[in-house]
């Protein structure tokens, strides 16, 4: 095995061996300078994901602060509405109620001796109880108005604010 050594080393020049380890000696070199690059390129990568994450995040916060403030406007508004829509449906009972007082006291009174005043007392007082019913109707149907038009309006308010306009 010595002797085949030494006959083989006698073909190779001895330049070539230094010639190997130079040429491996550079190749490291090279492959480290490029894994230098690849760190600093996933470094640079790392650094812009975390940039554009925290950019996400901040612009997804001011979003909801946006929504919450939004939601608490029409919540607020909707609340004053339905304040609003109290005192005016008490406000309109009370109306009632003295509209009701009024024609009971009216009917309360005697009728007339003379037949045709009875006549015309009698229809006085029926369109008076006519009165007080298309006055209550009107009441509810006036309440139940008002309660579509605050929840449209409601509604119209949460759109605009969605869609930005």
């Amino acid at each position: 095995m010595g002797r085949l050594l030494s006959i083989l080393t006698g073909f190779i020049p001895p330049w070539l061996p230094l010639a190997a380890i130079a040429v491996l000696t550079g190749a490291l070199g090279m492959q480290t300078v490029r894994l230098s690059w690849a760190k600093a390129e996933l470094a640079t990568y790392r650094m812009e994901v975390a940039e554009n994450t925290a950019k996400a995040e901040a612009a997804a916060r001011a979003t909801e602060r946006a929504w919450q403030k939004q939601n608490e406007r029409v919540a607020k508004d909707a609340m004053e509405k339905q304040t609003e829509l109290a005192k005016r449906a008490a406000d309109a009972a009370l109306a009632a109620d003295s509209l009701r007082d009024q024609i009971d006291r009216l009917n309360a009174r005697t009728s007339p001796a003379d037949p045709a005043a009875t006549a015309f007392a009698n229809e006085a007082r029926a369109a008076r109880e006519l009165l007080g019913r298309c006055a209550k109707a009107y009441r509810g149907l006036a309440e139940r108005a008002d309660e579509y038009r605050n929840q449209v309006m409601g509604l119209q308010d949460y759109a605009h604010g969605i869609t930005g306009e």
